[in-house]
């Protein structure tokens, strides 16, 4: 996924169903935006990310 980097102690791909499982703490950022949780799964085809146990911050633009 464009600007996201991801990070964790364990990885795991399963190509034929199209998943990547991120274990062990994940780290994901992007720009100054961070989250952590204990799992990730990401689904490659859609881009789907689903997170457990999430804690994180995303900073909000100021209006005009």
């Amino acid at each position: 996924m464009r600007g996201v980097h991801a990070e964790a102690p364990t990885v795991e791909v399963d190509l034929a169903k199209q998943v990547l499982d991120l274990r062990g703490g994940v780290k994901l950022t992007r720009g100054q935006g961070w989250l952590t949780a204990d799992s990730a799964r990401i689904e490659i085809a859609t881009a789907k990310v689903s997170l457990n146990q999430v804690k994180g911050a995303i900073p909000v633009a100021k209006g005009p």
